[in-house]
């Protein structure tokens, strides 16, 4: 930690900056990652690196530490007190959160503002993607390498069951919790022994030889039984106009802003990067067409005369998650009432942190992941398409209700439907459901498409429902039908 100070330091100085701003994010006090398991440490590097500019090692520069803690309820609010502090203070360098959670939207939004980020405790893997979070670092053990390398050790050994002497005070618990998660998913047994009830390092080591050995014991499996092969069509389109319920929406935004007396609704939108399947092209013209229905109401009278002013932006391929920072910079830069997307669940996460902390209203018509339906961390955020996620649980209970273990589907990768088809696809795996995709992408012909999932998802005739994609045979959109065989 010592050396990122100094690099932070030498960082402040080519900046110009006579004190360096530095905010201390820790949980709420009494928990595991509160500021009294953390601080001291930081404490200790700040007074090296005083003690460097006293002697004349380094250049006289001060530090100015401003201390914030999270809550203890589900909602991340780390990310919104770092984008306050920038605001307010134009922070140079953050420490913390000590939450992997909360670090996602907070590392996103430091790399979208250049601005080093320092934290001891974060422990998950997915923060080592170098390309998205450019400017974080941490000095503790990555605690799932860890895992891992035991892991790769039982494996050169043949090693399959192990006692775990282990301690869940303070810090540590990330560790022994990355290890025993990762012994699971290896299929390694694995008997934790607490430190915390006895002191005895000697009789730790025999509670873990006891429970660790075992008699041989022999075991036999099942030999697996086939059901009835069956065949469903699915065509994965929203049950819900989407042009309705944004435009619902959007007259909620109206009242609210009506209520708080603002005379023009600055809305902020965000979309993929031109030429995705989430670009402006596919999602803008129902917010278009919401719009111009809210404008029509103005003139008519039916509401009061509110203007709306847009300002849209798209994020990058390269990896980084620059959502937060785009939403960030137009609160700052045009004080927006309302936001619109981002349509990526992975942006999303933290945008969604970010307008809960500011209370501001966020819509999106693709981000499907089921995470985002947690009201008490997204309580500001609300969805017009259908959870694809959803659908495929759907699908999956009827196949369960009628006893169905095989199935042929039919679906397209054009635009957003992609999402649903995936979604689905994951739900029926999970489910050890057999699915054979048949593609609508590279033929054109209903009636083929149906006998050719026929042929393949069916080794006899069973009774089958089939429903086919509306847009093949010309139905409106959101359209289904079925037949029985």
């Amino acid at each position: 930690m010592l050396r990122h100070l100094m690099v932070c330091q030498l960082v402040a100085v080519v900046c110009g900056h006579t004190s360096i701003r530095v905010a201390m994010l820790f949980s709420q006090t009494g928990s595991k990652l509160d500021e009294s398991q953390l601080k001291p440490a930081i404490d200790i590097a700040l007074q090296n690196v005083s003690r460097q500019v006293e002697l004349g090692d380094l250049l006289n520069f001060t530090y100015v530490t401003y201390v914030r803690k999270t809550a203890s309820n589900r909602q991340k609010i780390g990310v919104g007190l770092v984008a306050d502090l920038v605001r307010e203070h134009d922070i140079h360098v953050v420490f913390g959160h000590p939450s992997s959670s909360e670090m996602y939207g907070i590392g996103d939004l430091v790399a979208h503002w250049n601005i080093p980020a320092i934290t001891s405790a974060a422990t998950s893997a997915d923060l080592g993607d170098r390309r998205r979070f450019k400017t974080f670092t941490r000095v503790s053990l990555n605690a799932e390498a860890t895992g891992r390398f035991v892991a790769k050790i039982f494996h050169l050994y043949g090693w399959y069951r192990c006692a775990v002497i282990y301690t869940s005070g303070g810090v540590f618990n990330l560790f022994s919790n990355a290890v025993f998660d990762v012994l699971d998913e290896k299929n390694i047994t694995n008997l934790p022994i607490s430190t915390e009830s006895t002191s005895n390092a000697t009789q730790w080591v025999r509670n873990a030889q006891q429970t660790a050995r075992s008699k041989t014991e022999k075991c036999s499996k099942d030999e697996k039984t086939c059901s009835n092969v069956h065949m469903c069509h699915c065509s994965f389109a929203p049950f819900i106009s989407a042009k309705t319920a944004m435009f619902g929406f959007l007259r909620l935004c109206h009242l609210v802003v009506v209520v708080c007396g603002h005379t023009s609704i600055r809305v902020a939108m965000l979309f993929g990067p031109l030429g995705t399947k989430l670009d402006e092209s596919q999602l803008k013209p129902a917010i278009d067409i919401a719009l111009e229905h809210l404008h029509i109401q103005v003139v008519q009278g039916e509401l009061l005369n509110f203007t709306y002013v847009t300002y849209v932006r798209e994020t990058v391929w390269n990896g980084q998650r620059i959502g937060v920072g785009l939403v960030t910079d137009l609160v700052s830069e045009h004080d927006i009432h309302v936001v619109f997307g981002h349509p990526n669940s992975f942006e999303m996460y933290g945008i969604g942190d970010l307008v809960a902390y500011w209370n501001i209203p966020a819509i999106t018509s693709a981000a499907t992941s089921s995470d985002l339906e947690d009201r008490r961390r997204f309580k500001t955020f609300t969805r017009v398409s259908l959870s694809a996620r959803g659908t495929g649980k759907f699908v999956e209970r009827i196949f369960h209700l009628y006893g169905w273990k095989r199935c042929g589907v039919i679906y397209t990768n054009s635009g957003v439907f992609s999402l649903f088809s995936d979604a689905v696809f994951g739900v029926l795996d999970e489910a050890n459901i057999v699915f054979l995709p048949i593609s609508t992408d590279n033929m054109s012909n209903a009636t083929q498409l149906l006998r050719d999932s026929q042929a393949v998802a069916r080794s006899k005739p069973k009774i089958s429902f089939q429903i086919a994609i509306a847009r093949l045979i010309g139905w409106t959109f959101g359209m289904c039908r079925f037949w029985q065989q």
